[in-house]
């Protein structure tokens, strides 16, 4: 298996964890309160917070893989996560779950293109780490199922 499907298998198997998780949330689960890492967000919000950083990591991809910057050194990952949180506090569930998707089958179209050579190349992630897009590509997956742990621990 070459480094691109192990990182597609990765990523397709850990969306569907995800999804089947979600999908199995009640109502009234999606305002829950949850402790996740430092911040205290209802599932709905690591959902927003989920189709973001999928998005925002995906555009890290693909300036890093264009050569240029991703994030500027001075970056501020938890206040960019905040007030991501708060911009979205109107959107609905499904209104999510369908981002989600959306943003999951642009990541994999872009995967899907990379060669070796593109996933060693390295630059700055939004954690202000230098990583490599194949480092990136694996911590969109581990990423989704550490908010799972989360989600799944305090609701079961």
């Amino acid at each position: 298996m070459s480094r691109q499907e192990s990182i597609l298998k990765l990523l397709d198997e850990n969306y569907v964890r995800l999804t089947e998780q979600l999908g199995r949330l009640s109502p009234a689960d999606w305002e829950k309160p949850i402790q996740d890492e430092d911040q205290q967000w209802t599932a709905r919000q690591i959902l927003v917070h989920l189709v973001d950083s999928q998005k925002g990591m995906l555009g890290q991809m693909t300036r890093i893989n264009q050569g240029q910057e991703a994030i500027p050194p001075d970056f501020d990952l938890n206040r960019w996560n905040k007030r991501t949180v708060e911009k979205n506090a109107d959107r609905t569930k499904d209104e999510l779950v369908a981002q989600l998707a959306d943003e999951f089958s642009k990541l994999k179209a872009f995967v899907g293109t990379l060669t070796d050579a593109d996933l060693d190349k390295r630059g700055r992630h939004s954690s202000l780490e230098i990583m490599s897009l194949e480092e990136i590509a694996r911590l969109i997956a581990t990423h989704e199922m550490e908010h799972l742990q989360s989600i799944v621990k305090k609701l079961g």
